[in-house]
């Protein structure tokens, strides 16, 4: 990552660097004025390679280097970077800010690389709980944050949790397994008295939004969602009034949190729902999406359009449409999810697809070979095309062979291009080109793989 791209500097991004700034130093002096030495922050960002896609990767840059050198002296700092598994962004961590060009030199001197094929936002959490005793030491030199707050996470994601696995079989139970454990951190870092705040960036769909805000509230802390890089460092601004006062005194339907204009909150209420793998867990969710400061009390002048509309109808039928139209939105929405071809019909007038290759390659060994392969995560990089074999970092093992991926306009399986050698897919010589569909196998140099067109949770 080049750095000097960190430094495009536009109207809006200093007005939030002099916001932050400002917050900064007041949270810096109440966390030193109660004898705390200052505030422990621990910052997770992951580090898929979908980060390096529409500047998201150097908005993330420019966001983390005006949080770090807004906070005050005596403030520390540990930044993990996230993917298949979490590792230390700073060579030596909590990093104490010590003066204004401190913050500065740990912009400077973070690593984070942008490769991963995975989001194990599970793994990432897990890390800084295991590492609680050195990154919020003097937080929990008492067993328990103070009141108020003088320990913060905050976790930055611009997609879904994928977590580790070694067979895709498993991949159900693994995948519950990992969710439930999220939940459970958040439990925990409540327990201690650490609030996770955490940012989804991207189109809302390709976010956890729902799972992350169950977490953070578990933990007492908000997840907010930014929908494009440049709206990041606004939310990172208006992230940093939620540090300082509790989330309840600056969350309201139709404001906008204190001092970052055109951040306006919405508050979802889920209570008592069963989430897609079965646990039930009631919640109340805090969204946070940037939006126009114009557009107060959009709920309550929805619900009156609604009752315009329908109205004249008498209120049994009135409420007997609205609960068949909400049925049949929840029936839509877990199609779209589960990426059930019926919902084109309603996905396709609204939405323009984006052409990426999707799906995965399963290694097929010989009969009474055992060895463990992870899948080769061919959706994961979100890439409208890409290498497999010769010379690339996918299926490297092949040597004389060169496929080509190529993503589809509706979200089916990609094609696949022969570019060098010989290949078969369920048994037939491509010649050229040929469209795959799930659980063909591929064939080359010996070596056999299955298609599998899995989801990307």
């Amino acid at each position: 990552m080049r750095l000097g791209m960190r430094f495009r500097l536009s109207a809006t991004f200093l007005a939030a660097c002099v916001l932050t700034a400002t917050v900064g130093t007041v949270v810096g002096t109440s966390a030193l004025a109660a004898g705390h030495g200052g505030a422990d922050y621990v910052l997770l960002v992951d580090c898929t390679g979908t980060m390096q896609y529409a500047d998201r990767g150097t908005a993330t840059l420019d966001a983390l280097e005006s949080f770090v050198t807004s906070l005050n002296e005596g403030d520390r700092v540990t930044v993990y970077g996230y993917g298949e598994e979490p590792f230390p962004a700073l060579a030596d961590y909590p990093v104490t800010i010590g003066s204004a060009a401190t913050g500065k030199a740990i912009a400077e001197a973070l690593r984070l690389p942008f490769t991963a094929n995975r989001t194990d936002i599970t793994r990432g959490l897990e890390l800084a709980w295991q590492e609680r005793a050195e990154v919020f030491s003097r937080a929990l030199s008492g067993g328990r944050a103070a009141p108020g707050g003088s320990a913060y996470a905050i976790l930055l994601t611009d997609g879904k949790l994928v977590p580790m696995y070694d067979d895709y079989a498993q991949y159900s139970e693994i995948y519950h397994e990992s969710r439930a454990r999220l939940r459970q951190l958040g439990r925990l870092f409540a327990d201690a008295g650490i609030p996770i705040y955490s940012v989804g960036l991207g189109r809302a769909e390709k976010v956890d939004g729902e799972l992350l805000t169950q977490v953070c509230e578990s933990s007492g802390g908000v997840y907010r969602h930014a929908v494009s890089s440049d709206d990041l460092i606004g939310v990172f601004a208006s992230l940093m009034d939620d540090v300082i006062a509790p989330p309840s005194a600056v969350i309201a339907v139709g404001s906008t949190t204190s001092g970052s204009e055109g951040i306006a909150s919405a508050v979802t209420t889920d209570t008592g729902k069963n989430d897609e793998m079965g646990e039930e867990e009631g919640c109340v969710g805090v969204v946070m999406e940037t939006a126009s400061a114009s557009t107060p009390g959009r709920t309550s002048n929805r619900k009156s359009e609604l009752s315009q509309l329908f109205g004249h109808l008498g209120p049994q039928a009135y409420h007997a449409i609205i609960g068949v139209l909400g049925v049949m939105m929840g029936f839509v929405a877990i199609g779209i999810h589960k990426r059930q071809s019926w919902t084109n019909a309603f996905t396709k007038p609204l939405l323009q697809k984006e052409i990426r290759v999707k799906g995965y390659l399963r290694r097929i060994l010989p009969d009474g070979v055992m060895a463990a392969h992870s899948n080769i995560p061919i959706e994961n990089p979100g890439l409208p095309m890409l290498e497999v074999g010769m010379g690339t970092d996918y299926a490297s093992e092949l040597h004389e062979t060169l496929i080509e991926l190529d993503g589809t306009t509706d979200g089916s399986p990609p094609l696949l291009k022969v570019v060098k050698g010989s290949v078969r897919v369920s048994g037939e010589l491509v010649e050229n080109v040929r469209a795959l569909v799930d659980g063909d196998i591929i064939e080359c140099e010996g070596k056999a793989y299955k298609y599998l067109r899995g989801q990307r949770r």
